[in-house]
């Protein structure tokens, strides 16, 4: 199993529309809007890591808020 951390920025005041949309992903297991430079924060879970960036660029990048994602995700 592969793990990524998706640190996102989106519209502000949009960030609990953004974890809706996340959290109605299958792959992603937590979502939490936070503070900082970022405006959301996701755990994404899937078998492979072509799978995370399939996931990233055709379902995370085409919700409309979301301007950027920075990924994360520990080598084996």
């Amino acid at each position: 199993m592969k793990e990524a951390f998706l640190l996102i920025n989106c519209d502000l005041g949009k960030e609990h529309q953004v974890v809706n949309n996340l959290q109605s992903l299958g792959e992603i297991k937590e979502a939490q809007a936070i503070q900082g430079i970022y405006n959301v924060i996701a755990k994404l879970e899937t078998n492979t890591e072509q799978e995370i960036n399939n996931i990233i660029h055709s379902e995370v990048l085409e919700i409309k808020p979301i301007h950027s994602v920075l990924t994360l995700w520990a080598q084996d």
